[in-house]
């Protein structure tokens, strides 16, 4: 989830994974959306871990107000030695 207020993008994410899951580890990505779709990096967050079932994160980061934000989420669970990878992304939020 994004949200954008005066400047501050509060961010957060969970995961749950499968019974069984051993270890959820999860890198967001900050990126602006500029006119035509173009993304650029602002922020990453990587090797965001946690053990068992469950993750779970939150952070806030300055932003310039006036253009368009969206978060990315890869998330890799891990599960009797096999990992499955899954991305999500938030819906683009203007910075004012």
């Amino acid at each position: 989830m994004l949200e954008i207020n005066n400047g501050a993008a509060r961010m957060s994410g969970s995961v749950v994974g499968h019974t069984g899951v051993e270890r959820i580890t999860v890198t967001a990505t900050l990126v602006r959306v500029d006119p035509g779709g173009v993304t650029t990096h602002i922020a990453t967050w990587a090797n965001l871990t946690g053990t068992g079932m469950l993750w779970s994160w939150e952070r806030t980061h300055h932003v310039a107000r006036g253009h368009y934000y969206r978060l990315v989420l890869t998330a890799t669970a891990v599960r009797n030695g096999i990992s499955e990878t899954v991305t999500q992304s938030s819906h683009t939020v203007r910075a004012h």
